[in-house]
């Protein structure tokens, strides 16, 4: 236990370097007269993001930023007073079953990463309603430049639909195999994979709760990866009446 609390101690300090190295030269170069993060968007203001109703989180039209910006005046303190206000009125005003709607949404978006970022982001969202740069509104996700592979995949073209569905498909294949890992490993009383799901349990919670892009989901994909490589191990060995099956294949060699 001391071991484990030493180790968190180090990795707090580890994390602030890059801060703490910032605000050093800033200061000694008199570039700023305050820390660095004094006035900084506070905390609440990603929080009161994630509560969204219409966009169950993703960004928000800047409505949050125009809090911070215009109505504290980049006041750390002002801000955080006014987005807890907020966040206690939408609390207040939605119901229960709203709220269940919105984080179930929040839940399946950000966790069917490959599929809505790579359509914006990844093969682009231009169509024929929304040609040219930031075209069809929102964030950005048009090409900064068209050639043959583009146009196979603008718009509502079959290769574009093929290629989204083949995500589709990998993508919801990867979460059943890990759920055949998980299952498999309670029902076998396997522990030396606990801290692997802990750390994938800790990601869903809090993005339930924070501002939520999928892409923000990329840290954990390889603990995502190999689980289900593991859990496609286990399929096979199941079907094909393997010996050793869910056990050969543990992390942990025994």
């Amino acid at each position: 236990m001391k071991k484990v609390i030493i180790s968190i101690g180090v990795l707090a300090m580890l994390f602030n370097v890059p801060t703490w190295t910032q605000n050093a030269v800033l200061q000694s170069s008199a570039a700023v007269s305050e820390l660095v993060g004094e006035n900084a968007a506070p905390v609440y203001m990603w929080l009161n993001m994630g509560i969204n109703l219409e966009r169950f989180g993703f960004w928000d039209n800047t409505e949050s930023y125009q809090i911070y910006q215009r109505q504290a005046n980049y006041s750390k303190a002002e801000s955080t007073a006014l987005f807890k206000q907020e966040i206690g009125n939408k609390l207040s005003e939605a119901s229960a079953s709203d709220l269940v709607q919105m984080y179930y949404k929040k839940i399946v978006w950000t966790w069917t990463e490959g599929t809505y970022q790579m359509d914006r982001y990844g093969i682009g969202n231009e169509s024929s309603m929304g040609a040219g740069r930031g075209g069809g509104g929102g964030i950005a996700g048009s090409y900064s430049y068209t050639n043959a592979i583009t146009e196979l995949l603008q718009g509502d073209s079959a290769y574009r639909t093929g290629l989204l569905w083949i995500v589709y498909v990998m993508n919801f294949l990867m979460y059943c195999f890990n759920s055949i890992r998980l299952i498999g490993g309670i029902c076998l009383k396997r522990y030396d994979e606990v801290s692997l799901i802990l750390v994938i349990l800790g990601f869903i919670g809090f993005y339930i709760l924070w501002e939520i892009k999928s892409r923000y989901i990329y840290p954990v994909y390889p603990l995502l990866v190999v689980l289900s490589y593991m859990g496609f191990k286990d399929t096979y060995d199941f079907i094909f009446h393997r010996e050793g099956t869910l056990e050969r294949y543990s992390l942990r060699k025994r």
